[in-house]
């Protein structure tokens, strides 16, 4: 009789699961991938000068596991600090451009994703004297690594947040970008 039980019980719980199962979230592939689109706020501090940037992405997610995505980016606030030489000076950030390989982690049945990306990138920053007589414009090459994490609140709509390190190349450029980004995301 406890055997006839447990067997009935293990039938029914099986029974149950096996619809849930069937709804697992259908992934893309390479043959059909699956686009999105992002557009949000990213904190920059290029040589410890906290400034800001709106951010778009686009991207193709070619797998369970990984995909490709570009990133736009362009200066929304400055920054106004005393140089070495004891000049007020401003600092903001002009057009910025990147392009990465993002790989997954999809947990919750994909409604969550941990994410590590790593590329290369370009941009513009701008420092100008308080006085006007001196205003240089740099462009930095840099490659970008870093990672985050994606919550869909529906099947199209939801949030991401993310860290990436600009480790710039030239000896003009600051030394180095730690950024933080919170944004809106849309599936297609």
């Amino acid at each position: 009789m406890k055997s006839l039980i447990i067997a009935t019980a293990a039938a029914a719980a099986m029974a149950i699961a096996a619809p849930a199962l069937a709804q697992d979230q259908a992934y893309p592939t390479v043959t059909s991938p699956q686009a999105y689109m992002n557009l949000g706020y990213t904190g920059l501090s290029p040589d410890r000068r906290d400034i800001g940037e709106v951010t778009g992405r686009a991207g193709l997610r070619m797998g369970k596991y990984w995909g490709v995505e570009g990133e736009l980016g362009t200066g929304v606030n400055n920054k106004t600090y005393t140089n070495a030489a004891g000049l007020r000076t401003r600092i903001n950030e002009g057009p910025a451009a990147s392009a990465y390989g993002v790989v997954y982690l999809p947990l919750m049945n994909g409604k969550l994703d941990i994410f590590g990306r790593g590329g290369y990138g370009t941009e513009q920053f701008k420092t100008e004297q308080a006085n006007g007589a001196l205003t240089r414009i740099n462009t930095s090459h840099s490659f970008n690594y870093g990672g985050g994490a994606q919550y869909m609140l529906t099947n199209k709509d939801g949030i991401r947040v993310d860290y990436t390190r600009r480790d710039f190349q030239e000896p003009t450029a600051p030394k180095d970008d730690n950024t933080w980004s919170v944004a809106y995301v849309r599936k297609f």
